[in-house]
């Protein structure tokens, strides 16, 4: 029992997968900040855009027949 005991203190590989997931979720959370700051800087472009665009005017030519 106790060899069971020494190998499992032993083992990191427990460790190493949490250390990836801490690593992926601060990720995760940055990515997440960083996008909800830039849509709203998008939204406001996007806006701006769309109050510069004029209408669109259907063309009509009138080849006399």
């Amino acid at each position: 029992m106790p060899r069971v005991l020494v190998r499992f203190a032993r083992d990191e590989t427990a460790a190493t997968a949490i250390e990836y997931a801490v690593l992926i979720a601060t990720v995760s959370a940055g990515l997440s900040a960083l996008l909800h700051n830039l849509g709203g800087a998008l939204d406001g472009t996007f806006a701006k855009v769309a109050g510069s665009l004029q209408p669109h005017q259907a063309i009509v030519i009138d080849d006399g027949q």
